[in-house]
C-alpha cells in the first residue's frame, strides 16, 4: 500500500494539504502532486494524458473551486 503511486489533486487547498500531511506522516513515498497551474482539472484531455504519463494507482481529488458570491 504504501508504495501504491497516489495522486493527489488540491495538495496546496485546506482539506488536501491535510490529507498531504496525514500521507507523509503515514510515510507514503510514491506521491504525484500537480498544481492548478501545471494541470488544469477541467481539461478532460489534459488529465488523461497525464494520467497516462504517470499511470496513478489511487487518485484522491480534493480539489474545488472555492469562493463566495456576493450581491449588494
Amino acid at each position: 500500500m504504501y508504495n501504491k503511486k497516489i495522486f493527489l489533486a488540491g495538495h496546496n487547498g485546506l482539506a488536501g494539504s491535510a490529507i498531504l500531511r496525514l500521507l507523509q506522516k503515514d510515510n507514503y513515498k510514491n506521491l504525484e502532486l500537480r498544481a492548478k497551474e501545471k494541470l488544469d482539472l477541467l481539461r478532460q484531455n489534459e488529465v488523461e494524458n497525464y494520467f497516462k504519463e504517470i499511470e496513478p494507482e489511487i487518485v484522491i481529488l480534493a480539489a474545488g473551486k472555492v469562493g463566495v458570491l456576493v450581491q449588494i
